[in-house]
C-alpha cells in the first residue's frame, strides 16, 4: 500500500528544495495500443546505491519490440528524515527536460508490526531520447552530482 499525502512541513521541504523550478516534460499520448514498458534499475554489485538510500532506474516505452519516444531516467533518494531528504541537491547538469518530485510516502511499518511509517522521496526525472542514455554509473554520476557523495567509486573526473 501507497499512500501520499501534504503536509504544511512537506509543502516547506518542497519550497526549499524549489519544486516545480525545473523543466517540465511533455505529456504522453493515450492512444489504444498495448505498450510495453521496460524498466531497468541500476546499482553496483554490491547494492551501494542502494544501501544509500539512492535508487536509479531506467523506463523505456516498447512497441512491436522497438523504443518508442523519450526514456525517463530517474534518481530517487529516500529518507525517513525529511530534512535529510530535501537537503540531496538531485538537479541534473544537463540541457534536457526534467522534472523534480518530492512527497512522503505512508507504508507499513517494517516487521509486520501495526502502524505505520513516513519515508519522504525526493526525485529527479530527466527526458531524454533513449539513444543518449548511458548505462554506467561513472555516467550517470557525471549527470547527477548527487550520486558522486554515495559509495562504490562515482568520483569522476572534471
Amino acid at each position: 500500500m501507497h499512500v501520499t499525502r501534504r503536509t504544511p512541513r512537506l509543502q516547506q521541504a518542497r519550497a526549499r528544495r524549489g519544486q516545480g523550478g525545473g523543466r517540465r516534460r511533455q505529456g504522453r499520448g493515450q492512444g489504444d495500443e498495448c505498450l510495453l514498458r521496460e524498466i531497468v534499475f541500476y546499482d553496483t554489485p554490491r547494492f551501494d546505491l542502494y544501501e544509500s538510500a539512492f535508487i536509479v532506474r531506467q523506463r523505456t516505452q516498447h512497441r512491436g519490440g522497438w523504443p518508442v519516444g523519450d526514456s525517463e531516467l530517474t534518481v530517487k533518494f529516500r529518507h525517513p528524515d525529511i530534512d535529510a531528504a530535501a537537503k540531496i541537491d538531485l538537479r541534473p547538469v544537463t540541457e534536457h527536460d526534467f522534472r523534480i518530485k518530492f512527497k512522503e510516502e505512508v507504508l507499513p511499518k517494517k516487521g509486520g508490526a501495526a502502524g505505520t511509517r513516513s519515508l519522504f522521496s525526493h526525485k529527479v526525472v530527466l527526458t531524454l531520447p533513449a539513444a543518449n542514455l548511458g548505462t554506467d554509473l561513472v555516467h550517470a554520476a557525471r549527470v547527477f552530482p548527487a550520486l558522486r557523495a554515495a559509495p562504490g567509486g562515482y568520483r569522476v573526473a572534471r
